[in-house]
């Protein structure tokens, strides 16, 4: 009869309690989740700070950003080609990608592959 009532509370779906590890009460799940969530609201903020600094150009028909660092440096990123640099100035970080973007095409003649198509293929009149 042992054997029935063990096998009965391990199907009844209740987690049997682990010793020496107290699991958290409501209120301290609450505390943490709301600590969680006051964390990821700062990121989003500091997120959307630094894409509000954004300046977007274009550069041999590929979109570029440049953002200003809090070191004062600049970083700029050309998501279509993979290449991005740190410089301490905007048209140093320009200037850099430039080089940057070139030399990934050059390695992509290298190897005989096609370069993934420019993001802005003609210039639109106002």
């Amino acid at each position: 009869m042992a054997g029935k009532s063990v096998a009965a509370g391990r199907a009844s779906g209740k987690p049997k309690p682990r010793p020496g590890r107290p699991g958290p009460t409501g209120a301290d799940v609450d505390v943490s989740l709301r600590a969680r969530v006051a964390e990821l609201e700062a990121q989003v903020e500091s997120l959307e700070e630094a894409l509000g600094r954004q300046e977007p150009y274009v550069l041999d028909g590929y979109v570029v950003s440049v953002w200003p660092m809090p070191d004062g440096e600049y970083l700029a990123t050309c998501p279509t080609m993979h290449a991005s640099v740190q410089e301490g100035s905007r048209a140093a970080a320009l200037a850099g990608l430039r080089e940057a973007v070139s030399a990934v095409a050059e390695a992509f003649a290298k190897r005989g592959r096609l370069l993934p198509p420019k993001d802005v293929t003609h210039r639109c009149l106002a």
